[in-house]
Order: C-alpha cells, then sequence, then structure tokens
C-alpha cells in the first residue's frame, strides 16, 4: 500500500525520544519496521526550530544535527511551523453521518504510553511505538551529505 507519513517532531521527541539513548531516529527505517507491508512514498516532518535555554544552550545545535540527518532521506520533507506557549482551543470537525471523513486507510504510530482515544476513532490501525523500535531505527553514527561529513550529537 503506497503509504503517506506525518509525524509530529514534538510528540515524537516527548513521547518516545527524550531522555533516551534513540533521539538520533531514523525514520525511514521505523517505517519499515512498524508498518512493513507499505510502500512509504513521502514521510513529512513537521517541526519549529527551538531556541537555546539557559541550562541547554546547544540544543538548536543538536536540532539542526537531527535535520540534516533527516534531510539524507530520499523521501522526507520538513515543514517548518512554530511552538506555541499557550493553550489554543478550536471546535471539534465531525464528518456527516455516514461518510468516512479521509476516505483512505488512516493509521496512528503513536509515542506516547497511553493511546489517543481521539486518534483512535478516525484510525483504521493504531501501533505503539515500542523501545525496540526505536532502537533498530537510528542512524550510523557518522553521515555524509553534500556539505560533507557528520556526526550524531555526542550528548546523544
Amino acid at each position: 500500500m503506497k503509504t503517506f507519513v506525518y509525524v509530529d517532531a514534538f510528540n515524537l521527541y516527548y513521547g518516545a525520544a527524550k531522555d533516551t539513548p534513540y533521539k538520533w531516529l531514523d525514520l525511514q527505517a521505523l517505517c519499515r519496521i512498524m508498518i512493513p507491508k507499505n510502500t512509504v512514498a513521502c514521510i513529512k516532518y513537521f517541526t519549529a526550530r527551538v531556541q537555546p535555554r539557559p541550562g541547554d544552550p546547544d540544543q538548536p545545535t543538536r536540532q539542526l544535527m537531527y535535520l540534516r540527518a533527516l534531510q539524507t532521506l530520499p523521501n522526507l520533507q520538513i515543514v517548518y511551523g512554530h511552538y506555541l506557549s499557550h493553550v489554543v482551543w478550536m471546535p471539534i470537525a465531525f464528518s456527516l453521518p455516514g461518510q468516512k471523513p479521509f476516505h483512505k486507510t488512516v493509521g496512528v504510530l503513536n509515542p506516547q504510553k497511553k493511546p489517543c482515544k481521539a486518534l483512535q476513532v478516525s484510525a483504521h490501525f493504531y501501533k505503539h511505538i515500542r523501545e525496540a523500535a526505536l532502537q533498530a531505527s537510528q542512524f550510523p553514527p557518522i553521515l555524509t551529505d553534500r556539505q560533507g561529513t557528520f556526526h550524531k550529537p555526542s550528548s546523544w
């Protein structure tokens, strides 16, 4: 099945990678493990640039290294947005009775330990991303792109 993958970087990081040695995550490899029967046509990675923090001034540098690693994947597109510092409430969109809202097979690969019931309602399948899948989906520690050779951040 031809598959388009949409990644919420914030939820992936805080739900699966933070406080683990698995931050150098190859999303294409993760897709091969999580949805092995599907052909991934495109991965869209939604993120925002992080700012240096007093306790972690190198955070933007590490993020740039990871974004550079992701750009070595031929079918990946990075989509930039911005982080919100406050909660924004929006109305919930419902489909009309008898209509399937996406007209596509929708799957959720969830990094959070607790399932999201709102996503489960629209999904045809729902899988939790387990630690073993993260461990098996790491980029090599040294990568090469058009700019040259670069390394996984040492603190990762």
